[in-house]
C-alpha cells in the first residue's frame, strides 16, 4: 500500500524518488513468469513481516 503523499520541505524530491525506485523495482518482477514469483515472496514475506511489526513503511 502506497502512503500519503509527503508534506513540507522535501516532500516533492521524496515522492519523485519513491516513484522512482517503485518503477525500477517492477521491472524484475514483470519478467518473471506468475510461478516464479512463489519463491520471492516466500523469502520476503518474513521481512516484511518485521518491517510491518516495526511501524517501517
Amino acid at each position: 500500500m502506497r502512503a500519503a503523499a509527503s508534506s513540507g520541505p522535501g516532500g516533492t524530491t521524496k515522492d519523485r524518488i519513491e516513484s522512482v525506485t517503485d518503477a525500477l523495482a517492477q521491472t524484475p518482477y514483470d519478467a518473471l513468469e506468475a510461478g516464479e514469483l512463489d519463491e520471492p515472496i516466500a523469502l520476503l514475506e518474513p521481512v516484511s513481516g518485521r518491517l510491518q511489526a516495526t511501524g517501517s513503511q
